[in-house]
């Protein structure tokens, strides 16, 4: 493509403070088969109008942009891969209804994901590989539909955005595009506020927690990093598997901790803080107490509505627009003994006290100052507990015609140790989490006694 039929866009500081080397993949296992041909047709309509994800990545001017052609573009600007196969999946699923609650057991990623796709940026830009790909693998019982993108091109929240486009498409329904312009919004509001005066008269107590919880990236933090990951997988037997509650499940741990919450006179909780405290919780109280054992809760955080305030276009902004958030330190003993109420306060605390544009400023400051990336701290006494809400991506919200049987997210090339992921499904909730293969028996556990409960009310 010549620079003359196409638009150079720059990506933005934060879609390269760190995902740039990542993937990110939706799964959808399928209880039928469904029109192939029909989607590839749809997925290439959403490239052909949402022109920049029909781009190529490319390094220039010392950052990594996207090359936007204005003209007419070929197939191949969507990499549809699929693949079939005589035999079952070699997975059950149950039925997933207002009154279900189940571990599912995730298919592997090349069942949603040719093992081709790059993951990082520099990847894409290697063989200008195509933006989106999706890779349908088809099986006698099951097929499964992978949604993949560069994670330094668009956040959750722009893939979902691509995925309720497609739906749009496949069902005949209008939809528009997010506004494009060759500048990037989001680097103007980034260096807006980098040198604007400072809306803090001090240093807020989150960055404190932000700057515990992700070092400066250097050989000391990487390999601390990198040697407690392995320990996880390799020792504990860390797996990737999916949560699914539904409904009324899910209405009875939150109506019992929303009320616990306001016994106490506190500020509102929500369904995913309560859910991602129900996990951690529920492990805990199966574990041997260790009195001095800590605990921090990390969430991937969108700032989309926070940043609005500066500029109300970044309000659908589809690129990366997220920050750590940080909670103060617990213990294993305080949650143990604790409600699960409390621990969703301390997690609405965090999300509370950055989602300020004070908060937003000192952020920015901090990671132009600090010149190079963070790594997630790992150190001895202490569990991080990490978490992402995907409700509001609304990546679910796809009818592909026939039933949903499970939803998985991969975080490519690893998922990083006790993440779990937030989305909704069926009517409930399905959370993805990568945990010791000791702590999924807790998990089964506490499932199976949930199914007990509400076998006897049905």
């Amino acid at each position: 493509m010549s620079g003359s039929d196409t638009i150079l866009f720059p990506l933005s500081s934060i879609d390269q403070a760190g995902v740039e080397t990542s993937a990110s993949v939706f799964g959808y296992v399928l209880a039928e088969a469904i029109d192939t041909e029909a989607l590839r047709l749809a997925a290439f309509r959403v490239i052909e109008k949402w022109r920049l994800l029909a781009g190529t990545v490319e390094w220039a001017n010392k950052t990594y942009n996207i090359r936007v052609p204005l003209g007419p573009i070929s197939h191949d600007r969507l990499r549809f891969t699929t693949s079939s196969a005589t035999v079952p999946l070699g997975i059950t699923y149950p039925t997933l209804a207002d009154d279900s609650a189940a571990v599912l057991n995730r298919p592997p990623l090349t069942c949603f994901r040719h093992k081709d796709t790059p993951n990082s940026l520099s990847g894409h830009a290697k063989n200008a590989h195509p933006i989106i790909s999706i890779h349908v693998s088809v099986f006698v019982d099951f097929t499964c539909v992978g949604i993949s993108c560069s994670h330094g091109v668009l956040d959750g929240t722009g893939q979902g955005m691509f995925v309720r486009f497609l739906d749009d498409e496949l069902h005949g329904r209008p939809w528009s595009p997010p506004s494009f312009s060759p500048a990037n919004l989001m680097q103007k509001v980034i260096e807006d506020l980098n040198t604007g005066n400072p809306l803090f008269a001090e240093e807020p107590a989150m960055l404190a927690n932000l700057k515990r919880e992700f070092p400066p990236l250097g050989a000391g933090s990487l390999a601390a990093f990198a040697g407690k990951v392995g320990y996880e997988y390799f020792w504990h037997k860390a797996e990737d598997r999916g949560i699914f509650l539904g409904r009324n499940v899910v209405e009875k741990i939150v109506a019992d901790a929303k009320r616990q919450n306001a016994s106490h006179g506190r500020m509102s909780i929500s369904t995913a803080d309560i859910l991602i405290a129900w996990v951690v919780k529920t492990i805990y109280e199966e574990e041997e107490l260790y009195e001095k054992q800590q605990v921090a809760l990390v969430s991937a955080l969108s700032i989309r509505s926070t940043l609005a305030k500066v500029d109300k276009g970044i309000e659908s902004w589809p690129h990366n627009a997220v920050t750590p958030c940080c909670s103060a330190l617990t213990t294993q003993a305080a949650i143990k003994n604790g409600h699960v109420a409390d621990l969703a306060y301390l997690h609405r605390e965090a999300v509370d006290g950055v989602r300020t544009v004070p908060y937003m400023q000192s952020w920015i400051r901090h990671i132009s100052t600090q010149g190079r990336p963070s790594v997630p701290a790992r150190r001895r006494g202490v569990d991080v507990w990490t978490f992402t809400n995907q409700v509001l991506a609304r990546p679910t919200e796809i009818d592909f015609g026939v039933p949903i049987a499970g939803f998985f997210y991969f975080f490519c090339p690893l998922q990083i140790d006790h993440t779990t992921v937030v989305n909704k499904l069926n009517g409930g909730y399905m959370l993805n989490a990568m945990l010791r293969a000791k702590r999924w028996e807790a998990i089964e556990r506490a499932v199976q006694r949930l199914q007990v409960e509400h076998a006897e009310k049905a």
